[in-house]
């Protein structure tokens, strides 16, 4: 299944409220400025959490091809500038997708019908 614009959003607002987090951190003080920086971070939430039922059966739908896709394009859309960071972040991504879609899998399985004999 490949990944939906929504979820490539969700993830987008993701990274921007972190980083945005992470500049305000910085500061010495929180002023009216600092909570400026969210202003565009926050309007990106409504498109991004437009239809949160979907974005929760995609979510719930993570299979290995598209865990491997999403993981691309995590690769691909943001780019840290410490590469040491940047490797250990995408193979912690990878491996929290794999273990979802291990997680996923076995719940599927658990709330499968059973055949009777």
């Amino acid at each position: 299944m490949p990944t939906s614009p929504q979820l490539q959003l969700a993830i987008k607002f993701a990274f921007q409220l972190g980083e945005t987090i992470k500049d305000v951190a910085r500061s010495e003080e929180i002023g009216l400025q600092e909570i400026l920086l969210f202003m565009p971070v926050l309007a990106s939430a409504a498109p991004a959490f437009s239809d949160p039922q979907a974005l929760k059966g995609e979510l719930l739908a993570i299979d290995k091809d598209s865990a491997a896709e999403l993981s691309n394009f995590i690769e691909n859309e943001f780019d840290i500038e410490d590469d040491n960071l940047e490797q250990y972040l995408e193979e912690l991504i990878e491996l929290a997708m794999q273990i979802y879609a291990f997680v996923n899998a076995y719940h599927i399985s658990k709330t499968r019908p059973r055949r009777t004999q």
